[in-house]
């Protein structure tokens, strides 16, 4: 069952709002009023009883960082980010933009209801219901073993070298002395700016390096370069008063530590630094490329709160 949670900015007349605002951009974001699972307002979604159903939790939401849980059934984390991870009780979970937890349900007696619910917030809001009906289907205990094993090297922290890199607000922009343009292999040159991260303000920096206010033809030198085969390895140090859910391109990374939200040391692609906190992850620098690092609050990440990082 598939669960992919979105908010909207509407007005009363049913008419979009921007989804950008300089007073979000500066603070958690441009929260939504209108909040949807699946498109819909609180689903109501059939399941069966005495079951046990996998249900993936997406967050599509540019903002929105949500502590998801279930209420009226048991709930076990599954898998992280897609990444399967050895059976845990779900209490509650907080979960940023772009990230993904799948959960494995077991469903009440015939004409039982569990909910999803955000706890993030003055009373529980229900996401989505879930109606259970049907023959008992569950054989027996809940098996204990991951779903598929992670293929993914493991990092050899002994001999890292340890990066931090702090996240935080800046109003002023990086100067990047004569930034080359960025030429295509058949020698175009992108000379174009796209919708994103081309705003005129700087607000966010990362390690103290904000992404130039021009947009993308012409980037900065990378933050970080490691040779292929490397580890990275990272600590996140979130200086400012809002969370941030920090994500990488073309690697999943080991969260192996963080100093305020408790979790287990798993895989993921995108990990929610909260204010004052540190976390570390590593990964084994494999799938050479020029990769995006950045903030998952699009409005973060388009006034500044972006990076790349070089496997070569």
């Amino acid at each position: 069952v598939l669960c992919v949670l979105r908010d909207w900015r509407v007005d009363g007349q049913g008419n979009f709002l921007p989804f950008i605002t300089r007073e979000g951009a500066g603070r958690a974001g441009s929260f939504g009023d209108l909040r949807t699972t699946n498109l819909q307002i609180a689903p109501s979604i059939d399941v069966p009883a005495v079951a046990d159903i996998r249900l993936r939790i997406a967050n599509l939401d540019p903002t929105r960082n949500g502590e998801i849980g279930i209420d009226g059934a048991e709930a076990f984390v599954v898998a992280i980010d897609g990444n399967a991870v050895t059976p845990f009780p779900l209490s509650s979970w907080r979960l940023g933009p772009a990230m993904r937890l799948e959960l494995c349900i077991r469903t009440p007696q015939a004409g039982g209801v569990f909910r999803l619910l955000d706890y993030f917030s003055a009373q529980p809001i229900t996401l989505a219901a879930f109606n259970a009906s049907g023959a008992a289907r569950r054989l027996g205990p809940l098996s204990s073993e991951k779903l598929a094993p992670v293929r993914i090297s493991e990092p050899d922290i002994a001999n890292a070298v340890l990066h931090e890199m702090e996240l935080s607000a800046s109003a002023v922009a990086t100067e990047y002395a004569d930034l080359a343009p960025i030429v295509l292999p058949d020698g175009r040159v992108i000379n174009l700016l796209d919708s994103l991260c081309t705003s005129a303000e700087t607000l966010w920096a990362i390690d103290g390096r904000t992404w130039p206010e021009q947009g993308h033809e012409n980037a900065p030198p990378p933050i970080l370069r490691f040779a292929r085969g490397e580890t990275a390895y990272i600590e996140f140090f979130n200086s400012s008063r809002y969370p941030h859910p920090m994500h990488l391109h073309g690697h999943s990374f080991k969260v192996l530590s963080a100093s305020e939200l408790q979790r287990p040391v798993h895989w993921a692609d995108t990990v929610l630094v909260m204010p004052d906190e540190r976390v570390r992850i590593a990964f084994v620098a494999d799938n050479p490329g020029n990769w995006m690092l950045h903030c998952h609050i699009i409005e973060h990440q388009d006034t500044g709160m972006m990076a790349w990082f070089q496997v070569a």
